[in-house]
């Protein structure tokens, strides 16, 4: 167990010893502009998964429909800022025990949830996993184990997690007081890496190629608390935007040369750019039109949305013989409302179950 840590106020004069990081004044109320974002990143990764399967990657839609079909893998990067927003706003104010059982009660039962269904799928529509993949799919640490994911989409969970383990670290050691200068030097480490490749295990533990975007969101999430803006912050925050853009072409390219398919690389980077404008205005001064009770329901069906909407939409595409945007209408309606239903009646109640019982 770590020793107490000291603080030595503006005054010169020194804090009594805490053993729990002191969690910063801050707004309060829920960030209901997240949950929008949540359902947009959500969304956009299920039309782009079924398109691809339904018309195959690449191809046109109609309308504005279009750029979500062929960039919306984006999603995920999306994702992964709205985590570092919030995941640093979680940890604040709590010892690593109680962060660790706040992460598990949101992942897991409703993870295990989706397991369960997507085998159900998959042996009900022709050959379903070996039940050794399964079991090792539940721990979520599967790929350490050598075995696939059962749904493709499970692995932006490995990733994660891995920042989830950075954040336990960081609680542990009392270093959320200093969180800037762990950014900073994370932001450093991300942008050499593209200089110089660090050894596989750094590379993954630090998460180099998608660090960016976590502290990203971190640093929106110190803005937003605060309601200011840092030298710092603005330079973390530049550094984000040109990784971010230079990222988003590079895997264009690479996702254009393995399809045989072709179209500007200032799209998603467009794309990109738009993600932080988004941040920065919710951060400053929130997006008033975009606040309201009901709301809260669109960011509580993302996780199972992105959960189940891959593997089981794509076996069921294939039993399904009719018109593809007829099969691509009925199939997302009904990932939505089945997740909608997930979310109110499993992962609510349970949710609230375990906390009562895993907290002391």
């Amino acid at each position: 167990m770590t020793a107490p840590a000291t603080r030595t106020n503006r005054t010169g004069s020194v804090s009594a010893p805490q053993t729990v990081q002191a969690a910063a004044p801050r707004k309060t109320g829920r960030i209901h502009e997240l949950d929008v974002l949540r359902f947009f990143a959500a969304f956009a990764v299920v039309v782009h998964h079924y398109h691809e399967h339904l018309f195959g990657w690449g191809q046109t839609m109609l309308g504005m429909a279009d750029p979500i079909s062929r960039f919306g893998y984006l999603g995920v990067e999306l994702f992964f800022m709205i985590s570092g927003f919030v995941i640093l706003m979680s940890a604040e104010g709590r010892t690593t025990k109680q962060f660790a059982i706040s992460r598990f009660v949101r992942l897991y039962p409703t993870y295990w949830l989706a397991i369960g269904l997507t085998t159900v799928v998959m042996v009900a529509t022709g050959a379903g996993p070996p039940i050794g993949d399964v079991v090792a799919n539940l721990t979520m640490l599967h790929t350490y184990l050598g075995v696939e994911h059962l749904d493709g989409t499970y692995w932006s969970l490995v990733v994660e997690m891995r920042f989830y383990l950075l954040m336990a670290i960081a609680i542990r050691l009392g270093l959320l007081d200093r969180i800037e200068d762990l950014l900073l030097g994370w932001m450093c480490f991300a942008a050499v890496r593209l200089l110089v490749q660090p050894p596989d295990f750094i590379d993954q533990l630090l998460l180099s190629r998608y660090a960016h975007l976590f502290i990203a969101g971190a640093v929106f999430y110190l803005v937003w608390r605060d309601h200011a803006f840092t030298g710092r912050r603005v330079g973390l925050l530049v550094l984000a935007v040109v990784l971010g853009v230079r990222y988003a072409g590079f895997d264009a390219a690479e996702r254009a040369i393995d399809h045989s398919a072709s179209f500007p690389s200032w799209q998603p980077r467009v794309a990109v750019v738009l993600f932080f404008a988004t941040f920065l205005v919710i951060s400053w001064n929130g997006i008033p039109g975009l606040r309201g009770r009901n709301l809260a329901t669109l960011g509580a069906i993302t996780y199972p949305l992105y959960l189940l909407h891959h593997m089981i939409g794509r076996r069921l595409f294939e039993a399904w013989n009719a018109e593809p945007y007829v099969m691509l209408v009925v199939m997302t309606a009904g990932m939505v409302l089945v997740s909608h239903l997930i979310a109110r009646y499993f992962e609510a109640p349970v949710g609230r179950t375990l906390k009562k019982k895993l907290t002391p």
